[in-house]
């Protein structure tokens, strides 16, 4: 019985220090500018070679937008030029593709297809006949290491026949930046640094973060400093989609949760009830049958809905019905 004491009171002693250890980095985390700099690479790169930049930074404030009047935002919110997904039903869902100055929000099981949406976004970003001749850049920024350069290529290779245009797939590549974070402080010193990121390249018009729960569901002694991550998170996200009028799009895991109406457990996006509130779009991505289903479960400006796709070498397509 003393031998049990003493082994519990040393695990609450490693999980008291583990905490204060964990307090201590988020606030005393420190990285230059020009370190990620040179730590954030194109997309070209990736093909021959993985990233793997170790960053640290130290917490900025993003500075906030002065006021405007809602017909000003209005008129706004109607020029900006939606990212469209490659797929004509999921964009007729989203209102024309992904919105440019608000946060977007993909989840599902593993192996459903996030990432593959989040590159063919990119790559949709950044291709040039597909944004009525703008040429755009994409920050990538991979926290699973689950991008792929090959396939990247592949999705580049035969996005550029039907955008008919006299680019090259390597061309798009250099204008998609990746940057891989390992652990939540580098996740944050990415956040920290995206405005520097995005004052630096003015043409960027993604943002993809794939995904933002990875380093979030486990490893956390203390519940109030993941929370106070994930609140940095979010503002920082927000606050740049908003002042470099950039779409960002979030890929997110899922958990269970138990439904005491039903007596079932539900698959839930990961991050809990307070994350809910930060996209202004949430799809659930689902298998239906023999396909992919994306189902709009929140939306600022669109009605609940779903879509079908399909994933295959060329990216995603639309499903053709063969009745």
């Amino acid at each position: 019985a003393e031998a049990e004491a003493e082994a519990e009171a040393e695990a609450k002693a490693e999980a008291k220090a583990k905490a204060e250890a964990d307090a201590s980095n988020l606030g005393t985390v420190a990285m230059d500018v020009d370190t990620f700099a040179s730590t954030s690479t194109s997309a070209l790169s990736v093909v021959d070679a993985s990233v793997t930049p170790s960053p640290s930074c130290a917490l900025r404030e993003v500075s906030l937008l002065g006021g405007k009047s809602a017909l000003e935002l209005l008129s706004e919110e109607r020029s900006r030029l939606p990212i469209s997904t490659g797929c004509k039903r999921l964009d007729e869902l989203l209102g024309g593709g992904v919105a440019v100055g608000h946060l977007s929000e993909f989840y599902g099981l593993p192996g459903i297809g996030k990432t593959q949406i989040g590159m063919q976004l990119a790559v949709n970003a950044v291709a040039k006949d597909l944004n009525d001749g703008l040429i755009g850049e994409c920050l990538y920024i991979d926290t699973e290491g689950s991008l792929v350069g090959d396939r990247l290529l592949e999705i580049a290779r035969h996005t550029l026949p039907r955008a008919s245009s006299a680019e090259s797939a390597e061309q798009l590549l250099d204008r998609i930046y990746v940057y891989r974070v390992h652990s939540y402080l580098e996740q944050l010193a990415a956040m920290n640094l995206l405005p520097r990121f995005l004052r630096e390249h003015p043409n960027t018009r993604l943002v993809v973060v794939d995904s933002v729960s990875f380093h979030f569901r486990h490893g956390f002694a203390d519940s109030s400093t993941r929370h106070r991550c994930l609140q940095t998170i979010a503002g920082a996200l927000r606050s740049i989609a908003t002042a470099f009028t950039v779409a960002v799009v979030l890929t997110n895991q899922v958990t269970t949760k138990f439904d005491r109406s039903s007596g079932r457990s539900l698959l839930v996006p990961a991050l809990g009830e307070r994350w809910a509130h930060i996209s202004s779009t949430r799809v659930l991505v689902a298998w239906e049958g023999d396909h992919r289903c994306a189902h709009l479960r929140k939306s600022s400006f669109r009605q609940p809905g779903s879509a079908p796709f399909h994933i295959s070498s060329q990216g995603l397509r639309d499903v053709i019905s063969t009745s």
